[in-house]
């Protein structure tokens, strides 16, 4: 996705509009200062980003994330977010 928003930072995009966070902890912190009522949004990102941790927080119950993700068992919720290797060469 980085190359996405480095495509839209060259275009007409409004550029307030546009967040790329490399850590999905980094993510979680800030979505509930970024979403407004209304908003469409795009969540991009591998199984291990753990983005269905960003969904669960984004959910208007997530107390039910349980019953409306995938993967929610005690051993993959518990798993914590690896950095790929990739990104370190």
């Amino acid at each position: 996705m980085q190359y996405l928003a480095d495509a839209l930072r060259e275009t007409n995009f409004p550029q307030k509009q546009i967040y790329n966070f490399l850590d999905p902890s980094v993510a979680l912190q800030n979505v509930s200062d970024i979403v407004r009522p209304g908003d469409l949004i795009l969540i991009k990102g591998s199984r291990g980003m753990r983005m269905e941790k960003i969904v669960e927080a984004l959910l208007g119950e997530p107390e039910k994330a349980l019953e409306l993700l995938a993967c929610q068992s005690s051993s993959w919720r518990n798993k914590p977010f690896v950095a790929p290797e990739e990104w370190f060469r």
